[in-house]
């Protein structure tokens, strides 16, 4: 039997773990700069439980028309609320 692996597994940041977290995705779109910020509980309903990076190929912005965005997730602190 082989031995298990001493590296450890990457754990995939989705919309329900960011939702249960309690954190954001920030969307900013590469083009026209135009930045969104988004409850991952509301993406969720609309996409699925996805990894936050695929986010963008779900979304085209409002102003250019294009897929190309910046996708982020945060963790709002007391002081940007």
């Amino acid at each position: 039997m082989p031995e298990p692996s001493s590296r450890t597994r990457r754990v995939v940041q989705t919309l329900s773990r960011a939702h249960d977290i309690g954190q954001l995705i920030r969307v900013r779109c590469i083009n026209c700069n135009i930045t969104h910020h988004y409850l991952p509980g509301d993406l969720l309903k609309l996409m699925g439980d996805i990894p936050f990076w695929d986010v963008e190929r779900h979304m085209r912005c409002e102003r250019c028309k294009r897929r190309e965005f910046d996708v982020d997730i945060l963790l709002p602190s007391a002081v940007q609320g």
